[in-house]
């Protein structure tokens, strides 16, 4: 009836023989999933006086061809028409400003769109998985955005945004004037094989061609500074990459599930190769990370089911946790510690451990919750302990550590034996402070003391003094 102004979510939500919906005039808001999954739907009219178009309302509405959005609606929310494929055209108001991620993502039957004068944000997946839009139209009045040979950009066109899913791509297709690729400019475009990047490209920000499933080739250009998280996720065809010499971080997940990948080419530039960087890279048999990076975050290269060979240099100092889990790297070795050049990466459920001669790390989480684990012998030469090490050890009661160590961190010996077995605020493992009770007060530390573990003091916040004899070489981080 007419008198309704509010219907919940979901309450229309897979009604897979619904035709026609006629809507009271007082509604003001569509609300998230209404209308989900009701494949038969093939018209609505929105009424005038509705703000918010919400989360999934129309998603996967298979039947639904066209579309007006009333002059009163301001704000499309998240994958609101997202697999509606048979829509074919849609009129914006001139009143929207936000249009956000996947919001009308794989209508594929949808060849044309214009952005209204006011629309401020919007996000680049917005049309990822249009197939059949070759290009799209900005109102010239648009005080944020513009188009330009079909393309989105923003206003000054440094920054591409929206590179249409049915558009074909050439090397000379840009703007002089852009250095940016924006936030899922390409997503989900599958009639990009090969791309060349003009050089003058600093920054691919987060992902920009993921799920490019065809794209078997990319060259990055010289002046890229930046490869944000994600970047290249899913581009199930690339087959290598090189990454230039001004990148200095590889950002989380860049890379991950490109499973024809089979090289790699890192710079000496990069310093820090994020968590997932290349996980399930199921095709990369082999790796050499050069010398200068510092940091191999967690899940790296976790799942690459081919993966036998790695050179890690010794600039790295951190390894995070799982970072070659899945790997023959690790599944062919027979000892009880598993190994990657000097570091241990992980171990087998034994009572007893003995870690190589030679090896200078222990890796995050290498050997946590290993629950039999009473004894570990650590060779002289060892550097560093990492993050939740021998967290959950719950057997494990005495450890010696070689005073070669110079950095071992957060709640590495958490849940052990080893702390809960000790009746001082502060806890030791071996020569050094692990952790102190939040109610303490004043800290005295013991004169022969080598180093404080990181984060070991972190929640103390009643701590007036603390007394730091000269024996300390080492104060972690927090």
């Amino acid at each position: 009836p007419e008198s309704v102004t509010s219907i919940g979510e979901r309450a229309f939500s897979n009604c897979s023989s619904l035709e026609a919906v006629s809507l009271p005039v007082g509604l003001t808001e569509i609300s998230g999933y209404l209308f989900e999954q009701c494949v038969s739907l093939k018209s609505i009219t929105i009424p005038d006086g509705v703000g918010i178009i919400g989360y999934k309302a129309f998603y996967n509405c298979s039947s639904l061809t066209s579309l007006t959005v009333p002059d009163s609606v301001a704000q499309i929310d998240g994958y609101a028409f997202s697999y509606c494929s048979a829509l074919k055209s849609v009129t914006l108001s001139d009143r929207v400003t936000t249009i956000y991620d996947g919001a009308f993502e794989h209508c594929t039957s949808l060849t044309t769109i214009t952005l209204p004068k006011k629309v401020k944000t919007i996000n680049g997946s917005a049309f990822a998985g249009c197939v059949s839009l070759t290009s799209i139209s900005v109102h010239p009045d648009n005080q944020n955005f513009t188009s330009l040979n079909g393309m989105v950009f923003n206003k000054d066109i440094t920054n591409l945004a929206i590179f249409p899913s049915g558009k074909t791509y050439s090397a000379d297709i840009l703007p002089d004037t852009v250095i940016k690729i924006g936030e899922y400019a390409f997503s989900n475009n599958n009639f990009l094989t090969s791309v060349v990047l003009p050089d003058r490209i600093t920054s691919i920000e987060k992902y920009a061609f993921s799920y490019c499933e065809k794209l078997t080739s990319i060259t990055l250009p010289a002046g890229l500074k930046q490869i944000n998280n994600s970047a290249f996720r899913y581009c199930k065809s690339l087959k290598s990459i090189t990454i230039p010499d001004k990148v200095t971080d590889i950002g989380s997940g860049s890379f991950s599930y490109c499973s024809s990948l089979t090289e790699i080419n890192i710079s000496d530039s990069v310093k820090t190769i994020g968590d997932s960087a290349f996980s399930y890279c199921t095709s990369l048999s082999s790796v050499i990370i050069p010398d200068g990076v510092k940091s191999i975050g967690s899940s790296v290269f976790t799942s690459c089911s081919s993966l036998s060979l790695v050179t890690i240099p010794d600039s790295v100092t951190k390894i995070g946790s799982y970072s070659f889990s899945g790997t023959p790297l690790l599944k062919n070795q027979t000892t009880d510690v598993k190994y990657v050049g000097s570091w241990a990466i992980t171990c087998s459920n034994a009572s007893s451990i003995v870690i190589k001669d030679g090896t200078k790390h222990i890796a995050d989480n290498a050997f946590t919750s290993r629950s039999k684990l009473e004894s570990v012998t650590i060779p002289d030469g060892m550097l560093t302990i990492g993050t939740n090490a021998f967290s959950y050890c719950s057997s494990l009661a005495t450890i010696s550590i070689p005073d070669t160590v110079y950095k071992i961190g957060a709640d590495a010996f958490y849940s052990t034996a080893l702390l809960k077995n000790q009746t001082d605020s502060v806890k030791y493992a071996d020569k050094w402070i692990i952790k102190c009770d939040t109610s303490a007060s004043s800290v005295t530390i013991k004169n022969d003391t080598r180093g404080i573990a990181d984060k070991a003091l972190y929640s103390c916040k009643l701590i007036t003094e603390i007394t730091i004899p000269d024996s300390v070489i080492s104060i972690g981080s927090n």
